[in-house]
């Protein structure tokens, strides 16, 4: 016998199917589309990060430079005040490029939104020590031969503090970098 109901049976199921096949592809569709816009909003956000990281390691070198030519170089001058003796920097180039460290380092701090400040923190550690350098080289030029010694062995260990917060400055924001890649 032959089932007249069959057919309708049969058309029913397979658009039942056809249906929830459909229903299935929109929605791996529709979270497709989602899970790009989430991975296009992190890489967006991944590449400011990166912006501000590589702005901060601009202003870190620049202060390398600066202080390079600002201790070594033709900028130097012996102490003529107070302010100066005691490692003032204000006005110098150097204290430009530090105060410019300061604010790219305090602007990627907000960035990474953990509130321990550590990259400001950094920056004003190295302007500490180039504040302590400055007043050591002044008090060089005006030291007694006698003092000289000791006040560049303590040039020395400050530079060394210098060179070594530098590059400890610099791994950290290329392994930062290499973090947000």
């Amino acid at each position: 016998m032959h089932d007249p109901s069959a057919a309708a049976f049969w058309c029913s199921t397979s658009a039942l199917v056809l249906l929830l096949t459909a229903v299935i592809l929109l929605g791996v569709i529709a979270w497709s589309s989602v899970a790009t816009l989430l991975l296009r909003r992190r890489e967006l956000a991944n590449g400011h990060t990166r912006v501000l990281i590589w702005d901060a390691k601009v202003a870190l070198r620049r202060v390398e430079t600066v202080f390079e030519r600002f201790f070594w170089g033709g900028y130097w001058q012996p102490a003529r005040s107070f302010q100066e003796v005691m490692g003032d920097l204000g006005g110098t180039p150097l204290d430009t490029s530090l105060a410019a460290l300061k604010l790219h380092c305090r602007v990627l701090d907000e960035e990474m939104g953990e509130g321990n400040w550590h990259w400001l923190k950094d920056a004003r550690e190295l302007s500490n020590v180039a504040t302590s350098l400055a007043r050591q080289r002044f008090l060089m030029e005006c030291a007694e031969p006698a003092q000289a010694g000791e006040i560049n062995g303590e040039l020395e260990m400050l530079v060394y503090t210098w060179t070594t917060q530098l590059r400890t400055f610099e791994h950290h924001l290329d392994s930062l970098e290499n973090e947000y890649s």
